[in-house]
């Protein structure tokens, strides 16, 4: 892929606090890019009011990440600003009572507000919400944690959420997101966009959203400069299909990160991992596919080579040079007899297969111990 692209952009459905395997891979990958002064920035879709605490929290730089709706708020980069109960106009003749480190807010005997903060340590306002005169909850405003509120939710009758109003730090309308039921009672979401240089436009779901929005990132000039731009889509499953839609043709490849069938005894003829399904079996659309070790990048090659596309191999664990290089703990100092595996708890994980070799780990080494760690 060297000298095919001068940016590259690695594209996640979200970024959470309780990071799978993927998220770490492509955050390591980052640094690395980082690290040998390449540009590079991870690119999400999903909403959340703390994305940039975790983030930070993941080290990565508010420049190396784009979310879309930061991108449509024009709230990528934000000043940090705390917002405490002191800051909240609330009518002076209310009558207040603490629940806990949040208040509630009456009016002749009926709950009209309530303020709700972070937590005992962080005692900033996380949401403020809304009830009529007879308790309902009418609306709950959301704060994003650098201090503004970014998402208003307004709710109907019989409790059900109608519509979000998602804010820019002025104060004015970005996107709308409107929830409604055809017939059958199934959701029907519609998002709309407002002034968005000057334009209006509407989306009738959150693919069609995320395709336009990764067209007018890559036809960003501030952000992507005038180099040719290149995707390496880590969540093929969530934006596969906003990827091959784009009115603007970029280098694109699939990244494997796990088994891409879900019985590895028949590589040529299994069924493909649900993750992977979909990318796969439009293959042909992609400039490539990333497989992770020699062997996967045989069995893609054995079944999908006929197609002509470029199937490359780049290992996945990316070990910081802090790791490598830092003194190794003495032989006789490491606990003996331990087997630690890190991982999701998933059956593609297959934890299940550790568990059945292990009644022989113990019949050979009677006081050997299994620890897992995943979520």
């Amino acid at each position: 892929m060297k000298g095919e692209i001068k940016d590259a952009f690695f594209l996640n459905d979200n970024i959470q606090r309780n990071k799978s395997g993927i998220e770490h891979a492509q955050i390591k990958r980052l640094h690395l890019f980082e690290k040998y002064h390449q540009p590079a920035k991870i690119v999400t879709r999903q909403y959340s009011n703390e994305l940039h605490l975790v983030t930070a929290e993941a080290g990565i730089d508010d420049r190396n990440f784009i979310n879309l709706f930061d991108y449509f708020q024009e709230a990528c980069e934000v000043p940090q600003k705390n917002i405490r109960i002191k800051d909240i106009p609330v009518n002076p003749h209310w009558e207040r009572k603490a629940d806990g480190i949040n208040y509630n807010y009456y009016q002749n005997g009926k709950r009209v507000l309530y303020i709700r903060r972070r937590s005992d340590s962080d005692r900033r306002v996380i949401n403020i919400q809304y009830f009529d005169h007879y308790g309902k909850l009418l609306k709950v405003s959301w704060f994003d944690s650098r201090g503004f509120i970014s998402v208003e939710q307004l709710y109907d009758w019989d409790g059900k959420m109608a519509t979000e109003n998602y804010y820019r730090p002025d104060g004015t309308l970005a996107i709308q997101l409107a929830h409604q039921q055809d017939k059958r009672g199934n959701e029907i979401k519609t998002y709309h966009l407002f002034n968005y240089h000057g334009h209006d436009y509407q989306f009738s779901g959150f693919d069609q959203l995320t395709r336009f929005f990764l067209d007018e990132l890559v036809a960003d000039k501030q952000i992507c400069g005038e180099g040719p731009i290149g995707f390496i889509v880590d969540r093929v499953y969530e934006l596969g299909w906003a990827v091959l839609h784009m009115k603007h043709r970029v280098f694109r490849i699939l990244q494997l990160h796990n088994d891409h069938v879900n019985n590895p005894n028949d590589m040529l003829h299994s069924t493909l991992n649900y993750n992977y399904d979909w990318g796969l079996k439009h293959l042909q659309d992609w400039d490539g596919v990333i497989a992770l070790t020699p062997q996967q990048q045989k069995d893609l090659q054995d079944r999908f080579g006929k197609l002509g596309v470029k199937i490359y191999r780049i290992p996945g664990p990316i070990v910081p040079a802090a790791v490598i290089n830092k003194r190794h703990v003495p032989f006789k100092k490491r606990t003996k007899k331990q087997v630690v595996m890190v991982a999701r708890l998933s059956p593609e994980k297959q934890q299940d297969h550790l568990l059945k070799a292990w009644p022989q780990v113990l019949a050979a080494v009677p006081d050997a111990k299994l620890d897992f760690w995943g979520y």
